[in-house]
């Protein structure tokens, strides 16, 4: 009996721990992701543009 409750008990409590947990993880994990995918976008529009003002420039030496 005592011990059932018990084990309840600590089975709720630590569900809530590790709920608080995951919201907190969730939480910092959420603006890291942000910076990061911002960065890969600035690195693939960068490594499209480049290119294209290099191949502009190279023909405008021709003129």
């Amino acid at each position: 009996g005592a011990l059932e409750g018990s084990l309840l008990y600590l089975a709720e409590f630590y569900e809530g721990e590790v709920d608080t947990a995951v919201k907190n993880l969730s939480g910092l994990l959420e603006p890291v992701l942000l910076i990061f995918v911002g960065l890969l976008v600035a690195f693939i529009a960068l490594a499209i543009i480049t290119p294209i003002y290099k191949l502009i420039g190279s023909l405008q030496g021709l003129r």
